[in-house]
């Protein structure tokens, strides 16, 4: 039974094994599937992992044991550390501007699968192939 005539819940357990045997399904769609018309809505992030965060600014300095430890050199560890949280949120904002496009654009593979289907008369409600009997695209 190929991966798509398997219920949901049967799907979602694949094990990875299992899911290199099937070609037109999860992560092989645009590697290995010759379905028709699948590759006309590839784009090259689906196969991009997802954008690295930046590193953490790390730990502020810690406080002097006396009042005397509060000299030029502990204000320039704390203006340091200042700068290098305001370069973290910057670079913060940055990735959550390039997570976002990154997602969009890895969540276009799925809407192509299901029309497909459909149109290939698989799913469910649909006439069936005489190689494919109806399937629940769900």
């Amino acid at each position: 039974m190929s991966c798509w005539q398997q219920s949901k819940l049967e799907r979602e357990k694949l094990s990875p094994d299992a899911l290199e045997q099937c070609p037109c399904f999860d992560d092989n769609l645009f590697q290995r599937c010759r379905f028709p018309g699948v590759r006309k809505e590839y784009h090259p992030a689906v196969d991009e992992p997802e954008p690295p965060q930046p590193p953490e600014p790390g730990d502020p300095p810690p406080l002097p044991n006396s009042v005397l430890g509060f000299d030029q050199a502990y204000r320039d560890r704390v203006e340091e550390y200042n700068q290098r949280v305001k370069d973290y949120q910057t670079a913060m904002d940055r990735w959550q501007d390039q997570f976002a496009l990154w997602k969009e654009q890895r969540g276009r593979r799925s809407p192509v699968v299901k029309p497909s289907l459909i149109a290939f008369g698989v799913c469910k409600g649909t006439p069936s192939t005489p190689m494919l009997p109806p399937i629940t695209c769900a």
